[in-house]
């Protein structure tokens, strides 16, 4: 038997547009019945071999010439893991991960825009893909950038994207596989999420300075960056951080390969670690490979230990946070119920078979009530265990305490006296001999009630006594003899003059003399000193704090903890070198700014809107530390306060639209003006002085940034390029993404810390809208940006 076929090329297979002509003479019925299976056994055969070609035809990568969307996904050689679209958890948007190609349910170990402040409700309408710059992006319906890679390499603009057996996504340049790690141009690995997978890392890139770590998603349903993370301490241990406090920690790693560490010992892992010039980092692997491992950081704080067979372990086993949480909001942590007293009413709690906490102090003592006695005389003194004639004593922050430990020890643990020592059935026979002995002296209560509100009333006159809130009411005769008659005035701005002060005790102070205040009604002053009070007590690192006040119904006093280095406008906008601030400062000074403002927006009983947020307002400690001044102003001020903040000289240029439009004002008000002292810290000068170009200094900054130009072309000339070239254009970014016109499109100020802190990163914003509007043209004009 003869027989001729015509095949097309590889390719054309591949295509199904291939033709088999088979010449076929005349057979017996056997005959035709044997050529017939042979003839659809080859039909089967080449039907086989295109899949096959299908599928390493770019089946696992993400190429120039092919692109993700909707349902569509890629899948790794070995089918392992797979990459896609999906939605997290009860969410209404989409985002682009990774998960177990095999495992059900959807497992997720890698979120690539966890962080994109664009949501996605249609993965049909976005495409993640090469673009024509050689690096990895995902676009929305709207052909917004809002993820990326970033550029990697500006000379290269041909790249691909796989998705390796270990769950790696890696951008190479050459195309080749297998692809080494080592030679990548990014990878997934340098930017893990929750979950820690077998030959990921945890440590630190010594080229980027960048710390690579595991971070929690912010709850179930939202893969955003959470409070808590895991990361390689400077000792090699393990941290478990809630912000920026280690609050647990695994014990050092002396070697490369660390087995035999206790709180490492986890089933089926072998932990290793890496040390070289470029990076050192922890990493693990499998003894059993037929058998799915991960470490998952869930939004609690809880490190878990997952495998396929279902077991659940725990990366630190005995570690037990008895608080109750709700909602999936777990940024406070453990707090005590009631702080310390510093004296004789502190107790001790025993708890027996516990692990001891790192770090203690070690002295001589002869019985346990001695060392019982010395932990009771120091205030700071949270906790003390006797073993012998040794007496360990801790102070502060409990370190790696851990609960029913094999031959473990006893530590006493030091409490309030306000926290009861008795059981439950005791303190309700305490409570009711309570009640009787109450009923007796009700009669001699209500007699006392009296001289008590004719003291409080004595009280409220004197002079120099602290009221509620930890304001301390102070007399204008008091003032006016601490200032001198007001004599050295240190500046004015919209709501009064401030004049510098010494109390008798010998601390210097700033009194505020606040304008144009008056009390028609009793009422008013009464509401006026509540507020005040309620200012005194809010207390953070990067706030200036309020420490009295003095009040008539004709004039208001405000009394602020004494600033030696003035405010930050004195620095910038000066002709002086000897008060040029260098980079760093400045980058320390945005950092503390946010810091300070994240506080009143988010952690106050009651958002705080600051409102004329200016580098006039930014006051610096003898460290140069920042310190927000002036936060308060709105509700003291009340209708009143947007004619003083609109009509004062110096102010208008950072306000936001919206306070222009009669649009309700916003803690992104204060993000805008945030945003546009940025500017000025890069610059070194007011945003209203036009630029040795010619051109408004926010509209330039846009420009560059947008166009990938220098942006050490943008900063201060006073500091000769002497700056970190990162660090610059993350602060051009940040102001960027502050000052768009829609404030839903502004970061929040926590966000902004955690982009200045290193732990988030932003993609290049789009050119402001209220930029635009300044300068499509410039004054000669020429066209000055370029859309992108």
């Amino acid at each position: 038997m003869t027989e001729s076929s015509t095949w097309t090329s590889r390719g054309q297979i591949c295509d199904k547009s291939f033709v088999l002509r088979p010449a076929l003479p005349k057979f017996s019925p056997a005959a035709y019945q044997m050529e017939t299976i042979l003839f659809k056994l080859s039909l089967l055969i080449l039907s086989s071999l295109c899949l096959k070609l299908l599928r390493c035809d770019g089946a696992d990568r993400i190429t120039p010439t092919r692109s993700l969307s909707g349902d569509q996904t890629i899948v790794s050689a070995g089918g392992v893991f797979e990459l896609g679209f999906f939605k997290p958890g009860k969410s209404g948007n989409y985002c682009v991960g990774i998960w177990y190609k095999q495992v059900s349910p959807r497992t997720v170990v890698w979120v690539a825009n966890r962080n994109s402040y664009s949501p996605l409700p249609d993965r049909f309408s976005a495409e993640l893909k090469i673009t024509d710059y050689g690096y990895l992006a995902l676009h929305d319906g709207s052909n917004r950038e809002i993820w990326s890679t970033g550029m990697v390499d500006r000379n290269f603009r041909y790249a691909e994207a796989v998705l390796l057996d270990d769950g790696n996504l890696v951008l190479t340049s050459n195309g080749s596989s297998p692809i080494s790690p080592n030679q990548s141009l990014w990878q997934s690995f340098d930017h893990p999420g929750d979950t820690w997978i077998p030959g990921g890392k945890i440590g630190f890139n010594k080229v980027k300075e960048q710390d690579i770590s595991l971070t929690s998603w912010r709850n179930r349903d939202d893969p955003a960056t959470g409070p808590f993370s895991l990361k390689l301490g400077p000792n090699r241990s393990l941290e478990l951080r809630n912000m920026y406090t280690a609050f647990r920690a695994s014990e050092s790693f002396s070697g490369r390969v660390s087995s035999s560490i206790s709180e490492m010992k986890l089933k089926l892992m072998s932990l290793s670690y890496v040390d070289n010039r470029n990076e050192s980092y922890l990493t693990y692997s499998q003894y059993n490979i037929s058998q799915l491992a991960q470490l998952v950081e869930e939004p609690n704080a809880l490190i878990k230990q997952l495998y396929e067979s279902g077991y659940n372990g725990s990366l630190f086993s005995r570690y037990v946070v008895d608080v109750e949480y709700s909602s999936e909001v777990f940024y406070r942590g453990c707090y005590r119920s009631s702080p310390l007293q510093c004296r004789k009413p502190d107790w001790f709690l025993p708890n027996h078979n516990v692990k001891l906490p790192d770090k203690p102090e070690t002295t001589v003592a002869g019985s346990p009530k001695d060392c019982e006695a010395a932990c009771l005389r120091s205030c700071s003194c949270t906790a003390y265990s006797h073993s012998g004639d040794q007496c360990f004593t801790w102070y502060g922050v409990l370190m790696n305490l851990q609960q029913d430990v094999p031959g473990g020890q006893t530590i006493f643990i030091k409490l309030a006296g306000s926290d009861s020592k008795f059981p439950s059935s005791e303190k309700k026979k305490r409570v009711i001999i309570g009640c009787v002995v109450g009923s007796v002296i009700v009669l001699l209560a209500i007699t006392v009630s009296v001289v008590i509100v004719r003291l409080r009333k004595k009280q409220k006159a004197e002079p120099g006594k602290v009221m509620e809130g930890s304001s301390v009411a102070f007399t204008q005769k008091e003032l006016k003899i601490a200032t001198r008659n007001f004599t050295e005035k240190l500046g004015e701005g919209g709501f009064g003059s401030v004049y510098k002060g010494t109390l008798p005790d010998s601390s210097v102070v700033a009194v505020k003399k606040l304008d144009g205040v008056s009390f028609s009604q009793g009422d008013m002053h009464k509401q006026f000193l509540a507020e005040v009070r309620t200012l005194g007590t809010i207390q953070h690192i990067n706030l200036v704090g309020l420490r009295g006040f003095a009040c008539d119904p004709t004039r208001m006093l405000l009394v602020y903890d004494y600033m030696p280095n003035g405010s930050l406008a004195s620095h910038l906008f000066t002709g002086e070198d000897s008060k040029t601030l260098d980079w760093k400062t400045r980058y320390n000074i945005a950092l503390g700014t946010a810091r300070g403002l994240a506080y009143l927006h988010e952690k106050c009983r009651k958002c705080i809107i600051h409102c004329d947020i200016k580098p006039d307002n930014i006051l610096l400690d003898s460290e140069f530390k920042p310190k927000v001044a002036d936060f308060g102003m709105a509700k003291l001020f009340g209708r009143d306060f947007s004619r003083v903040l609109t009509t004062f000289r110096g102010t208008i240029g950072y306000l936001a639209p919206e306070w222009l439009s009669g649009e309700a004002i916003t803690a992104k008000a204060d993000v805008y003006s945030y945003g546009m002292m940025l500017f000025e810290l890069v610059s070194g000068r007011r945003n209203s002085h036009i630029t040795r170009t010619g051109h408004y200094f926010p509209t330039w900054v846009a420009t560059v940034v947008n166009e990938g130009g220098n942006v050490l072309d943008l900063l201060d000339p006073r500091l000769n390029g002497n700056a970190d070239i990162e660090e610059v254009g993350r602060v051009c970014r940040v102001a960027l993404w502050c000052i768009q016109g829609d404030e839903s499109h502004r970061l929040t100020m926590s966000q902004v810390v955690y982009v200045l802190e290193k732990i988030l990163e932003v993609n290049i914003p789009p050119i402001p809208r209220i930029l635009q509007t300044f300068t499509d043209l410039d004054s000669n004009g020429q066209q000055f940006w370029i859309s992108r």
